[in-house]
Parts: C-alpha cells; sequence; structure tokens
C-alpha cells in the first residue's frame, strides 16, 4: 500500500526542506518565474448560475491582453497562439462543467488568431450531457465558433492528444476533491493522460504532474482557470468566486488558484492540497508552484 500523507506532516516535511533548500530545484529553475492574470468582475455570473457573456468576454480580453503584454485583444491572440500551431481546446470534464461563455469565449479568441487547427476536445461524459451540450452549442454560435470543431474522441480516458498538438488550452475549473484535496489544473492534466488515470491516484495524486511533465513536456500551453465558481466534488457549485486566471504556466495558475479556493472553501479528507502541485514543480519540474516566483497581478472589470 502506498505511503499515505496527512497534512500535518506534509506541511512539517515541506517546512524542513524549504530550511534545507531543497524545495528550490536547479539553480535554473530557481531563478526562473512565472505570471499569472486574476480577472474579478462582480457581475459575470449570478447566485443563480446565470453568467452575462458580455461580461466574460470583457474579463477574458482583458485577462489575455495582460498575459500577452499588449493592449489589442488581436494582437495578444496573436501573440500566444501561432498560425502553425495545432490547438486542442480542453474543457474541464464533468465534476464541474465549464460555464459555456467561459469556453465559447476562449474558442473565440483562439479561433481569431488562425491556428492551422483547433479541435474543441470536450469530455467525452460531458459530451453525452444533452441539456449542457445545448447550452454550448449555443454560445459557440452567439461567438460564431463552429460546433463541428467538437471532437469528444480526444477527451475519452484514456485521451487520444499525444502529439497531434503543438498548443494545450486547458480550462479547468476548481472543486474540492476526495483523492487529491483540491482538483485544479494539475489534476486535469492527469486525467488528459493516455495511460489509466488511477495509476496516478495514490497519495492524493502526488505524481499527477508526472503527465504534464512526461505526455505533455514538448507541448505549450496556455491555461485558463474558470473560477467563475468554486466546486465541491460531484454536488456542483459551491462559492462564486467570479474569477478568471490566466497563465502559460499550469502549475502556476494551479498554485494561486488553490490560495484562492483555500480563502473560503476547504479540501476534501485531510488531503493536503499543495503537495501534487508543488511536486509537479520539484519532482518533475512541470512548472512553478512557489508563491514566491509568481507574479500575480490582480485586474478588477
Amino acid at each position: 500500500m502506498a505511503h499515505q500523507t496527512d497534512r500535518r506532516s506534509f506541511l512539517g516535511t515541506g517546512a524542513a526542506l524549504a530550511a534545507a533548500g531543497l524545495l528550490a530545484g536547479r539553480g535554473q529553475a530557481q531563478a526562473a518565474r512565472s505570471k499569472v492574470i486574476v480577472v474579478t468582475c462582480p457581475t459575470a455570473i449570478t447566485e443563480t448560475d446565470q453568467a452575462d457573456a458580455a461580461a466574460v468576454k470583457t474579463m477574458i480580453d482583458k485577462g489575455i491582453t495582460a498575459l500577452a503584454g499588449t493592449d489589442q485583444v488581436d494582437a495578444a491572440w496573436a501573440a500566444l497562439v501561432k498560425t502553425d500551431d495545432k490547438v486542442a481546446l480542453v474543457d474541464a470534464g464533468t465534476w464541474l462543467m465549464n460555464v459555456p461563455a467561459v469556453f465559447a469565449e476562449v474558442a473565440r479568441g483562439i479561433q481569431s488568431a488562425k491556428p492551422a487547427k483547433l479541435a474543441l476536445a470536450i469530455c467525452k461524459m460531458t459530451n453525452n450531457n444533452a441539456e449542457y451540450m445545448g447550452k454550448l452549442k449555443a454560445a459557440l454560435e452567439a461567438a460564431k465558433v463552429s460546433a463541428d470543431l467538437i471532437d469528444p474522441g480526444l477527451y475519452a480516458l484514456p485521451c487520444k492528444f499525444g502529439d497531434a498538438f503543438t498548443l494545450m488550452a486547458t480550462l479547468p475549473t476548481v472543486k474540492a476533491h476526495p483523492i487529491s484535496g483540491v482538483s485544479g489544473a494539475v489534476k486535469h492534466y492527469a486525467t488528459l493522460t493516455a495511460g489509466k488515470v488511477s495509476e496516478y491516484h495514490a497519495n492524493g495524486m502526488e505524481t499527477a504532474g508526472k503527465v504534464l511533465a512526461d505526455e505533455f513536456g514538448k507541448h505549450r500551453h496556455l491555461t485558463i482557470i474558470d473560477g467563475l465558481r468554486w466546486g465541491n466534488g460531484r454536488k456542483g457549485p459551491s462559492f462564486y468566486r467570479k474569477c478568471l486566471l490566466f497563465s502559460t504556466d499550469p502549475v502556476a495558475a494551479d498554485a494561486v488558484a488553490l490560495k484562492l479556493f483555500l480563502e473560503n472553501q476547504q479540501a476534501l479528507n485531510n488531503i493536503p492540497p499543495e503537495r501534487h502541485i508543488q511536486r509537479a514543480e520539484t519532482e518533475y519540474k512541470a512548472g512553478i508552484a512557489d508563491l514566491a516566483r509568481i507574479d500575480i497581478v490582480d485586474l478588477k472589470v
């Protein structure tokens, strides 16, 4: 049986490692920094789960321009998505599905950059939800994105991304989770494996970052965390945070999202939710989890 680590012992071990300088990794990694943009809009969604598509678009425009370092929306998307890119836009899966307007507006932005390929990788189980898919297709139509781009065969457990794409654009949601404590961007990548997701379940999913490093290490990444609402397992929305997070570093985006989530929500099963995110950096060198080395830009619209 895998060794189990509770939150108290993990934090104690982490403090000891930090004191010894062992969490920093290699000198190059220690010097590196990542950027995460947090955009908050109080009118983006109501407490009855009704999203304002115009407000969502404004949030995405604000976040993507800040991430790219330009005030022009089209130029921002073009800086992040190249014309020779093959892009998979991956939804959050079924436990807390994306707000349709978020998925559709990100699809619109990627499409505007005219990549060589764009596939809308909707989870196969999500695709079986007729009510949700009706809303998503309506949002795509409003954003002038063809629903014919949907390919439910990519995100089907096991998944089929592989070398067919150069840019992974992922839209994870954040929710309390019985296996990882909290599920966000790093855990989301573990579900995109071409292998068995269950292989990464042990000990709070401490090896989830291995998928990001091994299977998606050659890809570029655009992670936009759909934080309009946080979730509690399979129970749906638990708190309306009304934010979106933007980064080209999935690990950094996850670390910041977890910090925000824990302001008013709790992890499940006494699992230290930092563990799999921190190990994505220290063990697998898949990104930066150390908040001291993440430039967080907080924007309001």
